[in-house]
């Protein structure tokens, strides 16, 4: 009943179905992580350059103008503009702190972040009712995170830590 209701008003409204809304929230975050691997890729000299308190003033200024954009637009266009203007600068940031870390860590964090978001995507297009509250989100992260760790420790990718 309540997925065509959902269908039913998305037709009339040119609103997302649940199912489709939680695809795209999932393709938006991996875009955000395809742009900050490339922001650390090939920026990380660049932006190791800059003085640091002119980045974390201009840091603080774009992305709160970015998270504003964000929020307070109802077009999707300027929401996803201003999401770039929050990923583009953490990229940024990213880049100049992930020198002082070891690269198979780093990796090992990629990695398993994407495979989660993965699952996520997967969960959310198969069970869309599953992130509808709070405490379903927390505990299908927590038991993603348990279950790519468990397939990761037994393939030899990385090895468990708390």
């Amino acid at each position: 009943m309540y997925d065509l209701e959902v269908k039913v008003r998305s037709r009339r409204s040119n609103e997302l179905s649940i199912r489709a809304y939680n695809i795209a929230i999932g393709l938006i975050l991996l875009w955000g992580f395809l742009i900050n691997i490339i922001m650390c890729v090939f920026c990380t000299e660049i932006f190791m350059q800059w003085n640091p308190v002119a980045i974390v003033i201009g840091y603080l200024a774009i992305v709160i103008a970015g998270i504003l954009m964000s929020e307070h637009s109802s077009s999707a266009l300027v929401s996803f503009i201003g999401y770039n203007m929050v990923v583009v600068l953490v990229g940024g940031i990213l880049s100049i702190i992930l020198v002082d870390y070891d690269q198979i860590s780093v990796m090992n964090a990629l990695v398993t972040t994407v495979a989660i978001i993965l699952l996520m995507i997967l969960l959310g297009s198969i069970f869309p009712q599953i992130f509808l509250s709070m405490g379903r989100v927390l505990g299908v992260c927590v038991t993603g995170v348990v279950i790519c760790e468990l397939i990761f420790l037994l393939i030899g990718f990385s090895t468990p830590s708390i």
